[in-house]
């Protein structure tokens, strides 16, 4: 059997007996030319892209992390910790002498990483961040519509007081704020209008006093 990629040099190429690219003439209005490989070629193939066909047992410094999470674009961050947080597992399971102490100084320290949404939470490398911008601009008043549809009302009027905080304590957790506020028993999801305010994705206008600014044209 044979798996079939997209080929943007055009033709069909198969892996195991094709030597080179192979193009033929394709009109505009025919099906796109496609790329044609084993099985076997397409398993390895994904797991090189993903990272999963290296040795798990090489020394790993905080360096070759952050590249790591260059290469494979951004990491999913999860707050569920039965065996290890989500982003810790998929770090380790690409290299078992992953520090979970590199992550954090490139993080909150060396801020060649930051935090936003792609499918959900993630880490991602701040060498993007310029790529994203235009994103935060686009979809900032949807966000806002959205975020007040979904969570409980007041964040808003709070989000000067949350900013003042980070200011005035440094980095605050969801516990760290809204002391006076009603809360559940919900615990994670309990989304008290402090919590909402501290998650919400901020533009950059909205960067707390003392916060370095990412690189790249603006933040």
């Amino acid at each position: 059997m044979t798996a079939c990629l997209s080929c943007a040099g055009g033709g069909r190429l198969n892996a195991l007996s094709a030597p080179a690219w192979r193009t033929t003439n394709v009109h505009m209005s025919t099906r796109p030319p496609h790329l044609v490989i084993d099985n076997r070629s397409a398993r390895n193939l994904f797991l090189a892209r993903h990272a999963l066909s290296e040795n798990p047992r090489q020394k790993q410094s905080r360096a070759d992390l952050l590249s790591l999470i260059e290469r494979i674009g951004f990491v999913q961050v999860d707050s569920i910790n039965t065996v290890a947080r989500a982003h810790d597992m998929i770090l380790f399971a690409r290299n078992q002498t992953y520090r979970p102490a590199h992550l954090k100084r490139l993080l909150e320290r060396d801020r060649d990483l930051f935090e936003n949404w792609t499918h959900d939470a993630a880490i991602i490398p701040t060498q993007f961040f310029p790529y994203w911008r235009p994103r935060f601009v686009r979809s900032a008043e949807h966000i806002k519509e959205r975020w007040t549809n979904w969570r409980r009302p007041g964040f808003i009027e709070m989000l000067d007081e949350i900013l003042a905080h980070i200011e005035q304590n440094g980095s605050a957790m969801s516990r760290d704020v809204g002391a006076d506020e009603k809360k559940s028993n919900g615990g994670w999801w309990d989304w008290h209008p402090s919590k909402t305010a501290l998650e919400y994705p901020r533009g950059p206008e909205r960067r707390p006093q003392g916060v370095a600014p990412l690189p790249g044209p603006g933040w």
